[in-house]
């Protein structure tokens, strides 16, 4: 079962691990979201943002669909830099 809850504590430019992949978070959402846990920068060579669930045990990637060019947003240029 994907959640939001029970996972291990993080904060804005933490480096998690989701499904194999090196990412930086770059929000976390509020207990009460109800699109995951975070949102992440992945992929340093074409940066795109994405939500994170927690599965009990790891992170995975939301089905929702990916913010493609993550470069164009101001707010995520740290983010981007720390990949």
């Amino acid at each position: 079962m994907i959640n939001k809850k029970g996972h291990p504590e993080i904060k804005p430019a933490d480096k998690i691990i989701v499904e194999g992949l090196n990412c930086v978070v770059s929000q976390v959402y509020g207990k009460f979201s109800v699109i995951g846990a975070c949102e992440v920068v992945v992929a340093a060579d074409s940066p795109v943002c994405k939500d994170v669930c927690w599965d009990g045990k790891q992170w995975v990637f939301s089905q929702r669909p990916t913010f493609v060019d993550a470069t164009k947003s101001a707010r995520l240029k740290p983010f981007i830099e720390m990949l």
